[in-house]
């Protein structure tokens, strides 16, 4: 009995010790890439219905045919407060894919106004499948999966942005 107690002992530090590294390890990682930056401009977008504010995020500006055409492709995280706004400088009828792209968005599509005209929930990752504007657009906006649910974000709503703005 007493080689039990003394093995007990000894691999119990050891097993809770492994545990709270694997723990800590994880954890330090999803923190790394909560904090990781943003690869472009970041800038204020903030969404408002009539009555209040739905929500506010900081988005990467895709506003060259480069990055319009890179977009959110080869991320594997997005927090839930970021995005990326594709500015297309005019309107006009635009498409979208998520080829490449591994994180479920929610697209929002924004007249040269800032009012909001369309919009596709829960992109499915890696889909080739097209989506398409209804209208034209000056711009869209990508999110986190969800959101515009969460948030009850919907068409009329209002997404306010210097370049909508100024344009």
């Amino acid at each position: 009995m007493k080689i039990k107690s003394k093995m007990y002992n000894f691999i119990l530090p050891i097993v809770v010790t492994i545990s709270l590294f694997i723990l800590f390890d994880d954890a330090l990682s999803n923190e790394n890439k909560v904090k990781k930056p943003l690869n472009y401009v970041v800038e204020k977008v903030v969404i408002r219905s009539e009555e209040k504010l739905l929500g506010e995020f900081y988005v990467e500006i895709a506003d060259t045919k480069e990055k319009r055409q890179k977009g959110l492709m080869f991320r594997d995280f997005l927090n839930e407060n970021q995005g990326m706004l594709f500015d297309f400088k005019q309107e006009e009828k635009v498409s979208f894919w998520m080829k490449n792209t591994s994180i479920p968005l929610d697209i929002i599509f924004i007249d040269k106004k800032g009012y909001i005209v369309n919009i596709y929930e829960n992109a499915t990752p890696f889909s080739k499948k097209v989506i398409k504007s209804k209208y034209q657009v000056r711009a869209v906006l990508e999110i986190n999966a969800g959101l515009v649910k969460k948030l009850r974000i919907s068409i009329g709503d209002i997404v306010m942005y210097k370049m909508l703005l100024e344009g």
